[in-house]
């Protein structure tokens, strides 16, 4: 099955070893040196006031411990336009392009750098992602829904997921429902119970993932974040977000 076809019946696709190490190395490391003053200021300041230490630009969230990618540019002028160049110059922009066209166009106040926490290493305030759409961002759903889904349309967007660490087995990955979704779904039917009733054990999907690996997918694409008491190390990942 074509990663083209994969994508548009499964709503996600790995693509594995798209990058190696040495092309990710200087992303993984001011990515780190980032985070690594982040848990200072925590150690400091406290979670709470982290955000008044850290220019507004960052927007950053400390129950998921995020911040916008616009902060490396604090450690290296030029990373982000590296790593823009290797992803399209390599497959993942031509399946993006397979799937939005020509016209699709990055975000960079949407495209997200990540430190999700093995449990023993949570602060005060970080939680894991819980069940959602990435297209969902910026639509208004109604307080009660009778249906399970939402007649409006998803906002059009497709993400792409960079590890930069391994994760999915002693670090925490992510976990997907793979079923193509064409509306949203409403936020009071977005947990763990109620989907494991909809969907089937099949539909659950927890990639082991590596540095170097790429994961795509799309706007209704079911995820979570997917972790367990045995993990005992923190992963760092950056998002992108492409939309017409």
């Amino acid at each position: 099955m074509s990663h083209l076809l994969t994508l548009q019946q499964k709503g996600v696709i790995v693509l594995k070893n798209i990058f190696n190490f040495e092309q990710l190395f200087q992303l993984r490391q001011v990515t780190e040196k980032c985070f690594n003053d982040i848990e200072i200021l925590i150690k400091e300041k406290g979670i709470n006031q982290v955000n008044n230490y850290l220019p507004s630009s960052y927007n950053f969230l400390p129950h998921v411990t995020s911040l916008n990618i616009s902060a490396l540019n604090d450690y290296d002028s030029q990373i982000i336009t590296d790593i823009l160049s290797l992803i399209k110059n390599s497959l993942i922009q031509q399946i993006l392009v397979q799937i939005m066209g020509e016209n699709l166009k990055i975000k960079l106040d949407q495209c997200w750098l990540r430190k999700q926490y093995a449990p023993s290493n949570y602060h005060n305030l970080h939680q894991p992602h819980r069940w959602h759409q990435d297209g969902a961002l910026g639509l208004k759903f109604p307080l009660i829904s009778e249906d399970q889904y939402v007649d409006i349309p998803l906002t059009n967007l497709i993400t792409l997921w960079l590890p930069l660490t391994d994760c999915g087995m002693d670090r925490p990955g992510l976990q997907f429902i793979t079923k193509y979704l064409k509306k949203p779904l409403h936020f009071n039917y977005l947990k763990e119970e109620i989907l494991r009733e909809k969907f089937s054990f099949e539909d659950f999907y927890t990639p082991e993932l590596n540095r170097g690996d790429a994961v795509i997918f799309l706007n209704g694409t079911l995820h979570q974040t997917y972790v367990n008491s045995t993990m005992k190390n923190d992963r760092i990942s950056i998002e992108f977000r492409f939309f017409l």
